[in-house]
């Protein structure tokens, strides 16, 4: 599992890299592509949940449950993927994730793992919301850079 999430973070940093290069040629990382990497180590973790209710905070169960659906809807196969789906499974999906991660007992998951992991996610949390704010800032430029429409003639009588 700790692989998979490395390998999942590691994805969607290279995806925050591949939006900030100038060269056309440079490889970018699509939403779709995004899940692809990142679903199956979050499904994993958040599959051990319940083996942990004990030592997981209310607050960390309700995270939980709010993420499972993101999950299943974002994770199916054809479902509809943007960059706010990223980004709103960012904000929910890998908090959950991470908070699984640090109440596993360390007979599961050692604290160096832990630490490893969520540092993982941390960077891949930070790589979406550099992305996203990338691609915010690039869709306002572009919409600021668009020319106004013409304005509507007056239907007055002239002036004397």
């Amino acid at each position: 599992m700790f692989k998979k999430l490395c390998l999942a973070a590691g994805l969607v940093a290279s995806l925050a890299f591949a939006a900030c290069t100038t060269a056309p040629t440079a490889p970018k990382i699509t939403p779709a592509q995004f899940f692809a990497a990142a679903c199956a180590p979050v499904k994993s973790a958040l599959a051990l949940a319940p083996m942990f209710s004990g030592t997981l905070s209310p607050a960390a169960e309700a995270d939980v449950q709010k993420a499972n659906p993101m999950v299943a809807a974002a994770c199916t196969a054809g479902a509809t993927v943007s960059i706010a789906n990223v980004q709103q499974f960012s904000d929910t999906v890998l908090p959950a994730a991470s908070e699984v991660v640090q109440a596993a007992p360390a007979t599961v998951i050692s604290d160096a793992d832990k630490a490893k992991i969520t540092g993982a996610i941390a960077l891949a949390q930070l790589a979406v919301d550099t992305v996203s704010a990338v691609v915010q800032n690039t869709q306002a430029a572009q919409a600021a850079s668009t020319p106004a429409a013409a304005s509507t003639p007056l239907t007055a009588a002239p002036l004397k």
